[in-house]
């Protein structure tokens, strides 16, 4: 999720580097995205609390989370109870180890601007990227 947010919150961090990805998916069609059920609450939750924070006005936070549903990343229903394997193995959030499990299920990779995720599975799970990695 916080790769996607990167997309309408321009105050960001590696935003750069999420914007490719974006137009990779978007525009060139020369990648697919690929998320657990949870991403669409999670990115109500990261615009919320930008709007929150002032970072955003409440108008067009709904129009952020909007633009952001509207790009139909495909969602997939995670296994729980492989979740919370892999959250207790790795000592990450079950939200963490949805996508970690999705992306280990599909054999893609897993782009991340998540610090403490990446610091937990860095060198462990190959298949999780960070952001700033991305290239076309």
């Amino acid at each position: 999720a916080c790769v996607v947010l990167k997309w309408q919150l321009v105050d960001e961090e590696d935003r750069g580097s999420a914007l490719v990805l974006r137009d990779d998916y978007l525009v060139e069609e020369t990648v697919d995205l690929n998320a657990p059920t949870l991403l669409e609450y999670e990115l109500a939750n990261g615009v919320h609390s930008a709007a929150r924070r002032a970072r955003l006005s409440p108008d067009i936070a709904r129009e952020a989370l909007r633009n952001l549903l509207d790009c139909e990343i495909q969602l997939h229903a995670p296994d729980p109870g492989r979740v919370l394997s892999l959250a207790q193995e790795h000592a990450i959030t079950p939200y963490d180890a949805a996508y970690v499990d999705l992306a280990e299920r599909l054999g893609i990779e897993l782009w991340t601007a998540d610090r403490p995720l990446y610091a937990a599975v860095a060198g462990r799970c190959p298949w999780v990227r960070w952001i700033t990695d991305y290239t076309t």
